[in-house]
């Protein structure tokens, strides 16, 4: 029986699922016909799925399933003199070696990896292998176009997603089914490691926190391929961790409060302390200090022990401002002042207590300076400031408490500078800042290398002004 009368009805039968056999054996067509009527619908069905996408591709926009455009928008972007600053402190802070090794732009990193999350999409929903394989092509290069720039260790984590899901897991672990060669399916996942490895070495030089250490040193676990730099990389971890256990446990027996300092201390700050008590703990403290350093020193004369004791006592208060912040400073002031043996500015008569007097005026501006309390520390010494002008013989005790509250600005204008870095608001904000930052700084007549960004602490080198500053100082006064 011809096939042509049951084209129609045999081409829904294999919609169905019914097998070339039973086809010729219910309609007694030999089964040869109805095979090579099978052949003919499939290359029916092929060419109308070409033409399909051949009409979808001369389409626009073009669909991102079979060739996606990208374009990253890029608004043009006013850079203010305090954005420079705000680059210049980024740089120094995270980058502190190779500075132009690596460009920073968070913007461009985020949008492309945005672009990578599109293409994984695209992959997914492709409907042919070739399809498959153009785009994932296309991921790769896209994640190799970020080897220029910065990017996170959760920006790392975001990538290695990508790669674990779905289409874009088949193509690597088994791409000859989509004709790409192995070396091209393991690039992406290549590539992503060696960015890891690299934000973890960055990363290395910023963090001084032993379980922030840890932890970066755990994420070097995900590295998928280990060799001699993610080795390299552990070695310089555990290197590190081991110093800073050492510099901590240096800083602790520098910094240690023991019980009596810390009575002697909160006295101060109460009012309570007696002189006998204060000269008792002087004593005590001068003689446990001087058998410390009698191992590997000289050993101290008594009143050599107690002027050692009393520097630490001030390094204390002056330092550890959360645990013993001045909360009045009239009261703290004279209670030492009265521990001493000094008397008010109008009873000194001796030119080495006027010389003490200003250590504790010193002290008490600087506790209330590290605590933020910027007015009330010039407030304080601008009270003797105006006493010492009524005596002009007392020259130098005048410069020594305008020198005090020259450090003072100095630090206020270090906190407002690094509070505005940290803080945008925006462009017309910014200049007005630095005007005024500027009329500031040619007041106070002080350098730009003197105003501290960042304090020198244990573990972290200082930064001042005048390295982060919008333009070239070599001129300037430094």
């Amino acid at each position: 029986m011809e096939i042509e009368f049951y084209k129609d009805v045999i081409r829904m039968l294999l919609n169905e699922g019914a097998k070339s056999e039973d086809i010729a054996f219910q309609f007694d067509i030999d089964k040869k016909e109805v095979d090579k009527y099978i052949i003919e619908l499939q290359v029916q069905k092929a060419r109308e799925l070409a033409r399909i996408e051949a009409e979808n591709r001369a389409k626009k926009p073009k669909p991102k399933v079979f060739e996606p455009e990208f374009t990253i928008a890029r608004p043009k972007v006013i850079v203010t003199r305090m954005d420079r600053i705000r680059d210049n402190y980024a740089k120094t802070i995270f980058k502190p070696t190779d500075t132009d090794k690596y460009k920073i732009d968070l913007a461009y990193v985020e949008a492309k990896i945005r672009e990578i999350e599109i293409l994984e999409e695209n992959i997914q929903n492709a409907t042919t292998y070739n399809a498959k394989k153009l785009l994932f092509h296309k991921l790769s290069s896209s994640i190799s176009d970020l080897e220029e720039y910065e990017v996170s260790l959760t920006q790392c984590d975001r990538l290695n997603a990508i790669l674990e899901r779905g289409s874009v897991k088949d193509i690597i672990n088994f791409p000859s089914r989509y004709s790409v060669d192995k070396s091209t399916a393991q690039k992406p996942l290549k590539s992503v490691d060696q960015k890891r490895m690299e934000t973890i070495e960055r990363l290395l030089g910023e963090i001084y926190d032993v379980s922030e250490l840890l932890a970066l040193e755990k994420d070097l676990f995900k590295v998928r391929n280990k060799g001699i730099v993610s080795n390299e990389l552990t070695r310089k971890i555990n290197a590190k961790i081991s110093k800073i256990n050492h510099s901590n446990a240096i800083y602790n027996l520098k910094y240690k409060v023991n019980s009596e300092t810390d009575s002697i201390i909160q006295k101060l700050l109460n009012g309570s302390a007696t002189r006998e008590e204060y000269e008792k703990y002087l004593v005590e403290e001068g003689k446990r200090r001087s058998a410390e350093t009698a191992v590997f020193a000289r050993v101290m004369d008594p009143e050599e022990a107690k002027r050692k004791a009393e520097s630490y006592l001030f390094v204390i208060i002056r330092d550890r401002v959360e645990t013993y912040p001045i909360t009045d400073p009239n009261v703290f002031c004279t209670t030492l002042r009265k521990c001493m043996g000094i008397g008010s500015y109008d009873e000194c008569t001796q030119a080495s207590e006027l010389k003490d007097l200003i250590r504790v005026i010193n002290l008490t501006a600087t506790n209330l300076a590290n605590q933020g309390k910027f007015k009330e520390a010039k407030g304080f010494v601008e009270s003797y400031k105006k006493i010492g002008m009524l005596k002009d013989y007392e020259i130098p005790f005048y410069k020594d408490i305008k020198s005090s509250i020259s450090s003072i600005n100095i630090k206020e204008l270090g906190a407002e500078v690094k509070k505005k870095i940290q803080n945008k608001k925006s462009n017309e904000d910014d200049e007005a800042f630095i005007d005024l930052l500027n009329k500031k700084i040619e007041e106070y007549e002080i350098s730009l290398y003197s105003i501290p960004i960042v304090n020198q602490e244990q573990h972290q080198r200082g930064i001042s002004l005048g390295e982060i500053w919008y333009e070239d100082i070599k001129s300037r006064r430094r």
